[in-house]
């Protein structure tokens, strides 16, 4: 991910604009001073890619699985809040 973060830092379109995903990554990096919620956010992806992996799905499969788990809890809140 390293490699990734020095290209968009490197980064520049040759018309001299910046282009919009390196704008957004800059002022995410300014904006980040909060290194807590960040490694919130991180330990959170490893966690769902470690688990992805373990059952060796896709991360289309995986999205679809969400999707499913989803529209089960909105179904169950729904029929028990509405008896």
């Amino acid at each position: 991910m390293s490699k990734k973060i020095d290209k968009l830092k490197k980064e520049k379109d040759l018309t001299g604009y910046e282009s919009a995903q390196r704008k957004r990554f800059l002022r995410h990096e300014q904006d980040s001073g909060n290194q807590e919620s960040n490694s919130v956010v991180l330990w959170h992806k490893t966690y769902i890619k470690r688990i992805r992996k373990r059952f060796g799905l896709s991360k289309y499969q995986m999205l679809w699985l969400c999707f499913g788990k989803r529209l089960a809890v909105g179904y169950a809140l729904a029929f028990l809040l509405h008896r």
